[in-house]
């Protein structure tokens, strides 16, 4: 409806690019978020997120004409910006538009826990040497990570919010956010964690009796296989439901490790099946002491 209200008022879809729009006699463009309507008159500039949208102009009549004419898609008109995005907007009339994501860098400070760290200098300066960083050990792949141990993950979406900030309001940090980023794509030394999650639904077939098995497996902390597979067997417990559940999805795991070997994907020697049923694990347990003896002769 909002790309209609759009050309209804004036904008025409390019025939070359979809993304940009122009009018006969009035100059117009657009990418995918923005749209721009000029004429002698002045000149419109909208701003589209989602369902919230900024319009400004070359004066007060051309916005509330956009809003005007865009009342069939009942669009609020909140007033003067003052906050968009995480971007707090502050306007003067000496000094113009001033811009901070202050209350959310104190957030994001929060969120990691290290709203009480002591200050650095910006940008890093040398006391992170180039060459030296490649001997450096990496973090660990696997869980949300603290303050005091950090995970890859945390690293990773620390830096893509200060990517954020960087590119809006501080590009003061811009050097340091680089260096920051420069290894956030590396696998730990350690390897990455292969990790799996068993269950089953205990005679869930009415006619048959059959349970049905139901897996999730991870890598590095990322879901990259499921599995839902009615069981071959009548379980005559719970037990021998999940345990055939559990040795399914270790069928699972098992390939997915051999293929991570195959491109050449350093993993963890030990790797985590997860099964809620206790008479399963000690089953499992079980059978384990039952097979080593085998192993090892």
């Amino acid at each position: 409806m909002l790309h209609d209200n759009l050309k209804s008022l004036n904008f025409r879809q390019s025939y070359t690019d979809s993304c940009f729009y122009n009018q006969e006699d009035i100059k117009g463009y657009t990418d995918s978020c923005s749209y721009i309507q000029e004429d002698i008159k002045g000149k419109t500039l909208v701003g589209i997120y989602v369902d919230d949208l900024l319009a400004t102009g070359t004066s007060v009549k051309k916005v509330d004409e956009f809003f005007n004419g865009m009342k069939v898609v009942e669009l609020k008109d909140l007033g003067a910006v003052a906050k968009f995005l995480g971007i707090v907007f502050d306007y003067d009339v000496e000094s113009g538009w001033e811009l901070d994501q202050e209350f959310v860098i104190e957030e994001l400070l929060e969120k990691f826990g290290l709203s009480k760290s002591a200050t650095v200098r910006v940008p890093i300066g040398g006391e992170d040497g180039e060459d030296g960083d490649a001997d450096k050990a990496l973090l660990p792949s696997g869980g949300s990570g603290t303050a005091q141990t950090p995970s890859a993950q945390m690293s990773q979406s620390m830096v893509g919010n200060l990517l954020w900030f960087a590119r809006w309001t501080s590009p003061d940090i811009v050097f340091a956010v680089h260096r920051a980023t420069r290894r956030s794509h590396a696998l730990s030394k350690e390897g990455v964690l292969v990790e799996a999650f068993s269950d089953a639904d205990y005679a869930a077939d009415k006619s048959t009796r059959k349970s049905v098995s139901g897996g999730v497996l991870m890598v590095g902390g990322m879901i990259v296989g499921w599995l839902r597979k009615k069981q071959n067997c009548v379980a005559l417990s719970t037990m021998d439901a999940e345990f055939v559940a559990a040795s399914q999805t270790a069928a699972e795991m098992v390939g997915i490790m051999e293929l991570l070997k195959e491109i050449g994907v350093m993993i963890k020697t030990d790797s985590i099946l997860h099964v809620d049923n206790q008479a399963a694990i000690a089953q499992i347990k079980s059978e384990v002491r039952l097979v080593e003896p085998s192993i090892l002769t």
